[in-house]
């Protein structure tokens, strides 16, 4: 077979007498070559994706931590200066300094390990939207480990789904470890106690704290998502035991009675937001 190309320059040919020249033979290979060369493309892919997975990729799971600087008087108030993320292989993935959005007053560089020259944009600190964003997606769909990890969540203004955060600190089994591991632990201790390992000896380094917590997430990690499963077991029997009750007393109820507890309700709701709205424009306002 032809395609319509190749019948076309035949045609034109035979128009004007030429004779095509013969195609060449193709010599056949056998079938085990094949075979064999396919084997070894399969192990080169698979050797290739098993190094992409352990070495800069984004896993099921990432640890976060970030370094602040102070701001406002005395530096009492917090803004993002420095944000890491590691894998679950604990490969740093994201490592970015951010350039302030208001004078940095205090860099506590004692703690921190943030000088004023690692925040400017000559040596590739970027603007906090743009971090921003690219945390969120990063993080998105995906299991975030850290400790103390709503604080980092609120200096970059952004919000992660309960379900899926994993929270060195507030881990209640990780207390049956050791005697000396309280309800607010830090960091620190816990390396030295469930890893044997010293960290925050001098200046903080956001990579290493979040490499810390994700170590002991990863090996505490079926203890912990059984924790976590039995929780979210026991709160749905709870709300289905509390549903039963509730619709017998709706079915007992009068049609006026059940609009005037409706009402209440909403507008407790109401008043719940308006107070929710207000300390968050606060907080904003300070910022």
């Amino acid at each position: 077979r032809y395609s319509k190309r190749k019948l076309e320059e035949i045609k034109r040919a035979a128009k004007l007498g030429v004779e095509m020249p013969k195609e060449a033979a193709v010599e056949k290979v056998p079938e085990k070559v094949k075979e064999q060369e396919v084997s070894v493309v399969q192990k080169v892919a698979v050797a290739a994706s098993e190094v992409e997975k352990k070495v800069g990729k984004v896993t099921r799971a990432i640890a976060m931590d970030c370094e602040m600087v102070g701001v406002g008087e005395n530096g009492k108030d917090s803004i993002l200066a420095r944000v890491s993320l590691v894998n679950q292989y604990c490969e740093c993935i994201y490592d970015k300094y951010v350039m302030p959005t208001e004078p940095v007053t205090d860099y506590r560089t004692a703690v921190s390990g943030v000088r004023p020259a690692d925040l400017k944009k000559e040596n590739n600190a970027l603007p906090f939207k743009r971090v921003q964003a690219e945390v969120a997606e990063l993080t998105k769909d995906r299991v975030l480990v850290g400790h103390a990890i709503h604080n980092d969540l609120k200096v970059l203004f952004l919000d992660h789904p309960k379900k899926k955060l994993r929270d060195t600190q507030k881990a209640k089994f990780l207390r049956t470890k050791h005697s000396g591991i309280g309800s607010l632990a830090s960091l620190k201790f816990l390396s030295k106690v469930l890893l044997d390992v010293d960290i925050q000896e001098g200046e903080h380094s956001s990579v290493q704290d979040a490499q810390a917590a994700m170590r002991i997430y990863t090996m505490y990690k079926r203890e912990w998502e059984a924790e976590v499963k039995s929780r979210r077991l026991l709160k749905k029997q709870q709300n289905q035991a509390q549903l039963v009750p509730m619709s017998q007393a709706a079915n007992s109820m009068e049609p006026t009675d059940l609009a005037l507890t409706t009402v209440k309700g909403n507008e407790k709701h109401k008043k719940y937001l308006n107070r929710k709205i207000k300390s968050r424009t606060s907080f904003v306002k300070k910022l």
